[in-house]
């Protein structure tokens, strides 16, 4: 091995998965709960809970306040990880672990959600299903165009969060770590395994709904860090993930509460 090749510092899977873990799960609990519970609230209706898939908001809507509420979500969600890109820029965390869950937070919530305003709005099958439904061609046209403009913003914010992470060697495994591994099992495997312990009546919708948000929309994030990388950086710029058996129980923790609570649902 070379001198060059050992001048990365560590990047522990379990670690970073750890990390990763509490950052969708609270990319989902703002999207959920916050989102549309707020969304619920000021629509005058009563938010009697929320899962990893789902809200319920006991109200008869208007199709102009439904859209409202399908909406907010993603709005929150947006707003929430625009909050911690800014958070990065005026003061960057000295901790590489507190670094990586809030990039990793706002690109959830900012580029995979601007995948989701944009690929539902033509698609049609959750949130953004009323922008085909009611607004038509020009609506969708709005919508991916705004979309786009998220994306555009959020990458150029956030890459130079992630590029220190990346290193100067094997800069592909580090990124497949960083940003294919948690999208994988930890978008993909956690939240579909926490959505089949949704209620049964909408349960394969539930699943459905998980494994297009998290895979299908969200497959934008490790493609952009894959396919738009840029240079290294210097080897005394590269930042470790190592080991960290705090981070690993707290993501085991919440992958119970995921799994035991959030994914059947909490309701009040």
């Amino acid at each position: 091995m070379t001198t060059e090749a050992r001048a990365d510092p560590a990047l522990d899977v379990a670690t970073t998965l750890a990390i990763a873990t509490l950052a969708y799960g609270a990319a989902n609990v703002v999207h959920e709960g916050l989102g549309h519970g707020l969304a619920c609230h000021l629509l005058g209706g009563e938010f009697a809970g929320f899962g990893t898939s789902f809200s319920v908001c006991q109200k008869a809507f208007s199709p102009a306040e439904s859209a409202w509420f399908q909406a907010s979500g993603t709005l929150a969600a947006m707003a929430a990880g625009a909050t911690a890109a800014f958070a990065l820029h005026a003061r960057p965390p000295r901790s590489p672990r507190v670094g990586y869950f809030a990039w990793l937070f706002a690109a959830i919530t900012l580029i995979q959600g601007a995948a989701y305003v944009a690929i539902d709005s033509i698609v049609g099958l959750a949130d953004w299903q009323f922008v085909r439904l009611g607004g038509g061609l020009p609506a969708q046209v709005a919508s991916v165009f705004a979309a786009t403009l998220v994306f555009a913003g959020a990458t150029r914010a956030l890459r130079p969060f992630i590029t220190p992470y990346l290193g100067t060697v094997r800069r592909t495994r580090r990124a497949v770590v960083l940003v294919v591994l948690p999208w994988l099992l930890v978008g993909g495997v956690l939240m579909t395994a926490a959505a089949l312990r949704g209620p049964e009546a909408g349960r394969a919708h539930f699943v459905l709904s998980a494994v297009y948000f998290n895979l299908g929309c969200g497959a934008l994030l490790p493609a952009w860090v894959l396919v738009t990388r840029r240079p290294a950086v210097a080897s005394s710029g590269v930042r470790a993930l190592g080991r960290r058996p705090a981070c690993i129980l707290a993501a085991v923790a919440l992958a119970i509460v995921a799994l035991t609570i959030l994914g059947p649902g909490l309701s009040w």
